[in-house]
């Protein structure tokens, strides 16, 4: 995936290297990833490019350099100490119309260059200037330079932080009294009260009791109270004189049996009972193989196995799935189908783009029905534009299957898994 990259670009400065006038160039760059994220402590692959005349122009000067940006994201060289591609820095002539520079980096320090950006020097540094110009005197003014493209829209910057807590608001005006609410509808009225009341002795006598006045108030008396605290215990008596002996007393109770006593010694065996009838088959074979018959009454193992975890293998006694099949297998009824295996191979991929990798079969090519290829889950010939670096394509022979990465576009599949499936007949 395309990663776009942030180069600020700054040419303030010159390296003297000698007493004539510089052959260098400072500059400097900020780097940052697609989430606008610093690429901070990382080799760059750089490659600079001087223009003349416009930003399609002829190309006077090539260099490529690699250099660690700090914890900033900063990188700094000098524009003619790299390894020169093309041209010759010292020989520009920038008295000579206008010039333009163009960077192409690659922040993983290689040469896969994944961005470039070209922009005017709209001045040209004075030594280097002086150096071509053949006069210190200023020269006639040069034409318009062309417009330059319209740079394309920056990243949304972050949202800022929360603004502080704003004071409390003072407490507003007492409301207006609401209205006077409905009155509630009429309770029901209370069972009226006896107009003349009666004594509690009549109330008494009401209830059928006979008596007098006293009588009443002596019923009155409530019911005898709960037992009280027993006293404290007395002082012991003088000892009495000695008892009558008493009767004889009753039998005591059965005591629990005893303990079981040691057992006899052995008595001598018996004689021998008569052997039984002999079985109606006869059955031999080893543990988890199912039984073929060979005839009626004798049977051997077949070629099933069942290891008793819902494993079962044909042709195979190590079976590690539902069902394992050692040999070829015909599926469908009809003897037209072919009976078919599977194979399966998984290598890396190559180092580097337009790398090949190969791997011998060893199956016969003649019987080969289908072949499948992926690289790091990814099918042959997938090139989406919005995620490139995906590019290959195979072929298999009768001895071996290749596997080649696209030159330009196969970035993304460098010592990946292959995985190979081949479906033979027999």
């Amino acid at each position: 995936m395309k990663n776009i990259f942030t180069l600020l670009i700054f040419i303030s400065s010159f390296t003297f290297l000698t007493a004539q006038a510089p052959d260098l160039m400072s500059y400097q760059a900020v780097v940052r990833n697609a989430s606008n994220e610093l690429v901070a402590d990382n080799l760059i692959g750089m490659r600079i490019g001087i223009i003349k005349g416009s930003t399609t122009g002829q190309v006077v000067y090539v260099e490529t350099q690699t250099v660690l940006s700090n914890g900033n994201g900063l990188v700094s060289l000098q524009i003619g100490s790299g390894t020169v591609v093309t041209g010759d820095f010292a020989n520009i002539d920038w008295s000579d119309g206008t010039y333009f520079i163009r960077t192409e980096t690659d922040p993983n320090g290689g040469s896969n260059y994944t961005i470039s950006g070209t922009s005017q020097l709209l001045s040209v540094p004075y030594a280097l200037y002086a150096e071509t110009s053949g006069s210190s005197l200023p020269g006639p003014e040069g034409p318009q330079g062309e417009k330059g493209d319209i740079g394309e829209q920056g990243l949304m910057g972050e949202q800022g932080l929360m603004g502080a807590q704003g004071d409390q608001g003072d407490t507003g005006a007492q409301g207006d009294t609401g209205v006077q609410g409905e009155a509630g509808p009429q309770g029901i009225p209370g069972v009226d009260g006896n107009a003349t009341g009666i004594s509690a002795y009549q109330v008494w006598l009401n209830l059928g009791n006979t008596g007098s006045e006293e009588d009443f108030i002596a019923s009155l008396q409530g019911p005898a109270g709960d037992q009280g605290l027993m006293g404290e215990q007395g002082l012991m008596g003088a000892q009495g004189d000695q008892g009558d002996t008493g009767a004889q007393g009753d039998p005591g109770v059965q005591g629990e049996t005893g303990p079981q006593g040691i057992p006899g010694i052995d008595g001598m065996p018996g004689p021998a009972g008569m052997n039984g009838q002999d079985g109606a088959a006869n059955i031999n074979g080893l543990d988890n193989y199912l039984v073929k018959f060979d005839s009626d009454t004798s049977g051997v193992n077949s070629i099933i196995y069942d290891d008793g975890a819902n494993h079962v293998g044909i042709g195979t006694n190590t079976p590690d799935a539902s069902l394992v099949v050692n040999g070829f297998t015909r599926l469908g009824g009809l003897p037209s189908n072919p009976a078919i295996k599977v194979s399966k191979a998984n290598f890396l991929s190559p180092a580097m783009q337009g790398g090949d990798v190969f791997i011998t079969h060893g199956l016969d090519g003649d019987k080969i029905i289908m072949s499948s290829v992926s690289i790091n889950g990814q099918p042959p010939h997938y090139n989406n534009p919005n995620d490139p670096g995906y590019e290959y394509y195979y072929f298999f022979t009768n001895t071996a299957i290749f596997v080649i990465l696209s030159d330009m576009n196969s970035y993304n599949l460098l010592e990946k898994d292959v995985v190979v499936t081949f479906v033979y007949e027999e």
